[in-house]
């Protein structure tokens, strides 16, 4: 999960300056990534247990790989994915600092700092409005 927020926070960095359709561009890439990334741990193990039963008739044996799922992977990969497009809506600057990111994103919220800046970037989500699709 720190590959994750350091790569939500250099794609951050990078869409920042961006106008238009590559500022767009950036945002459907990390979006994309995140989400590959949710999948591969909570999905390989199950295609590839599927795939070593469909495949075992044919007597071919495949390894299914033992991947440990991350406490609190999905809420962790949509909180990165609010971040990014609340910073895509222009709703708050981005966060200049590493750590107080990865405070932002993680799930525990007894560790999360809240910021001046994140309560009034956040209040739609504090308020219970998630707009993931209306971009």
């Amino acid at each position: 999960m720190i590959c994750v927020i350091i790569f939500n926070y250099i794609v951050a960095w990078i869409m920042d300056p961006l106008l238009g359709r590559a500022r767009q561009v950036a945002l459907t890439t990390a979006i994309t990534i995140d989400v590959a990334v949710l999948g591969v741990f909570k999905y390989a193990d199950f295609t590839a247990l599927t795939l070593a039963k469909a495949t075992q008739p044919l007597g071919l044996k495949l390894l299914a790989p033992a991947l440990p799922l991350p406490l609190g992977i999905s809420f962790f990969t949509f909180h990165c994915l609010s971040y990014l497009i609340d910073l895509y809506r222009r709703r708050f600057p981005v966060n200049r600092r590493l750590w107080e990111l990865g405070l932002e994103i993680q799930p525990d919220p007894r560790l999360r700092r809240e910021h001046g800046r994140s309560k009034a970037g956040h209040a739609g989500r504090e308020a219970g409005r998630l707009n993931l699709l209306s971009l």
